[in-house]
């Protein structure tokens, strides 16, 4: 993985973040996907029950710093 400097320090080039979705959840599900993330895949969470994992791939030509207030 390759690291480009922006100006408020150093992200990686390749971000991928996931949201967690109850399968049962229709409208949490098409939240996700209005807001760019793909279904991925069906994963257990820690107390064993099911949940679809929904992820975005983000570049950093595409991640914008914040400007300063």
């Amino acid at each position: 993985m390759h690291d480009v400097k922006l100006s408020d320090g150093v992200v990686p080039r390749h971000v991928e973040p996931q949201v967690s979705v109850d399968p049962e959840n229709s409208r949490s599900a098409a939240v996700a996907r209005r807001s760019g993330f793909t279904y991925d895949k069906r994963v257990p969470e820690a107390d064993g029950n099911p949940c679809d994992r929904y992820v975005r791939n983000l570049t950093a030509d595409r991640v914008t710093t914040p400007r300063p207030r």
